[in-house]
């Protein structure tokens, strides 16, 4: 393996510095380049199939900011690629068998300035997302290099498109490291291949912070952090029987059919410090999935649990996501009396007794990837505090 600077690039869905919201990858790849790993994160799933859709995470990056690589620390660059196509799923059958020959050919459009850096990189990590169509060009272009893949999703739960699943399916054996925060997405891997349970780590420092307490009310106030697969009616339902507490929501759902909850205040998407500081003064967390069997890995995926867990909220949340944690207050999705139970419950935990033990910071996960990937320098994970 070459010597010099660590390198590394991850694939992700994501993007570094674009947008209010900061997914886990980003986290993990801040970890990094913490560890003195010079690190690009390359955002994939967007073209100009996207602009024509008007993808709105397409568009909170600036035209002259697209397909160039950015800074955003000494060690982390991020690059938004936009080609002319992606393996986009138009949600029928027919068309995406279709158009699939058409995006096998997405991997020649992959940049040169992306392919330099991973030429150069001694560990590349591809992110549940259309890069795992790159594999084999990656592997040409680096093939000293430790592949990792990090399922942080299952592909079809996530809306990619179908022939996704059937390619990771056939290259799995190809990575050298298989990794995923849930043991249900692990699962689904082939027989054979080199797995690794990952959980979702935390940037404990953020939490450690003296911040302002963001209400203007005495409250309770319960928050909820993110969109994935909101709730409108479970949500309704806790703000109708709860006209005290004031719900904060954050993401871009769309809380139109919500109007008439007075209590219910939407922030958008925000800096992650200031949705944390709403979670660390919070008196509830709320994780308002719906119940979908394609979703359950998420009792352990969830970032938003961990975080309001580290912050010793009481977490009211469907009863697939309780996952034996006391602190978690189990309900079913539309139904009105045991969503009332569960945030009853929620209020009158003692948080001084909700175990956080379990939660690692992202330097030391991405620790424990970096040994079980087998490059040099990893350190042990140590024991969570």
């Amino acid at each position: 393996m070459s010597q010099g600077p660590k390198r590394a690039v991850i694939f992700s869905y994501h993007t570094a510095g674009f947008g209010a919201r900061k997914a886990s990858i980003v986290f993990l790849a801040e970890a990094l380049a913490e560890l003195g790993w010079q690190t690009g994160l390359v955002t994939a799933q967007l073209s100009r199939l996207s602009a024509l859709a008007g993808v709105p995470r397409l568009k909170d990056v600036p035209a002259d900011r697209r397909n160039v690589w950015i800074p955003r620390s000494e060690r982390l660059s991020a690059f938004v690629w936009v080609p002319l196509f992606h393996p986009a799923t138009t949600g029928i059958g027919l068309l995406n068998r279709m158009a699939a020959p058409l995006f096998a050919l997405y991997p020649h459009l992959l940049p040169e300035t992306i392919r330099d850096r991973v030429r150069a990189a001694q560990l590349v990590i591809i992110e549940s997302c259309s890069a795992v169509l790159l594999l084999p060009l990656l592997r040409k272009l680096a093939p000293e290099a430790k592949f990792v893949y990090r399922a942080s999703d299952r592909l079809d739960a996530i809306g990619m498109h179908p022939m996704l699943t059937s390619v990771l399916n056939r290259t799995a054996a190809d990575y050298d490291l298989y990794t995923a925060p849930s043991e249900l997405i692990l699962a689904d891997c082939p027989a054979g291949v080199r797995t690794c349970h990952l959980p979702q780590g935390l940037e404990k420092s953020l939490f450690h912070a003296a911040v302002p307490r963001p209400f203007d009310s005495p409250g309770p106030h319960a928050v909820i952090a993110g969109d994935m697969m909101f709730d409108h009616a479970s949500v309704e339902i806790m703000a109708r029987n709860f006209p005290d507490m004031t719900f904060h929501t954050f993401g871009r759902m769309d809380i139109r059919n919500l109007a008439s909850c007075g209590n219910l205040i939407h922030h958008g998407e925000v800096p992650f410090e200031t949705l944390r500081d709403f979670i660390v003064h919070a008196d509830v967390g709320i994780a308002p999935y719906h119940d979908d069997a394609g979703h359950h890995y998420l009792n352990t995926t969830s970032l938003k649990l961990v975080q309001y867990t580290y912050a010793r909220l009481p977490i009211v949340a469907p009863h697939f996501v309780k996952g034996g944690r006391d602190h978690v207050k189990g309900y079913t999705p539309g139904d009105e009396a045991s969503i009332t139970r569960a945030v009853q419950a929620a209020l009158g935990v003692d948080r001084r007794k909700i175990d956080c033990s379990g939660i690692y910071d992202w330097r030391e996960i991405a620790q424990r990837m970096l040994e079980e990937a087998r490059l040099d320098h990893a350190a042990r994970i140590p024991k969570a505090v």
